[in-house]
């Protein structure tokens, strides 16, 4: 298999073979990969510029977050409520699911929007997650 655009991610503190166990459905309009480097600037006495980045070999250490609004039904909702703030699994919108170990990466669930209704029977609703890179961590 190769990679693929998905219309859902993959989020969990389990395992189901190699990939995170909950599945959920993306609004693909309502996508954003934020790439940033942790920098620290601040001015010494006499003006100059410090600058402290975080380094890996050599090269500033890239990290990745990700917002994604969400297509849930009201158990999901809840479910990615009870995980906020915890250390998950992750596998974004484009991945090899044949390949788990390349694009499975860990993050902390850092915030979840208020949900909306998404359709008029109100059996899906519609929310924003916030997915903070946390490499290096261990999973809860």
């Amino acid at each position: 298999m190769a990679l693929d655009v998905k219309d859902t991610i993959r989020l969990d503190t389990a395992l189901s073979g190699q990939l995170p166990t909950d599945e959920y459905e993306v609004w693909i309009a309502g996508l954003a990969d934020i790439n940033y480097v942790p920098i620290v600037t601040r001015r010494t006495i006499t003006g100059y510029l410090v600058v402290h980045r975080t380094m890996d070999s050599g090269d500033p250490l890239l990290l990745k977050d990700y917002h994604y609004q969400l297509v849930l039904t009201r158990a999901e909702y809840y479910q990615l409520v009870a995980n906020i703030g915890k250390i998950m699994y992750f596998m974004p919108h484009y991945r090899d699911e044949a390949d788990a170990l390349t694009y499975r990466k860990v993050v902390v669930l850092q915030s979840i929007s208020e949900a909306k209704p998404y359709d008029p029977m109100l059996d899906y609703w519609s929310a924003t997650i916030n997915v903070i890179d946390a490499a290096g961590n261990t999973v809860d």
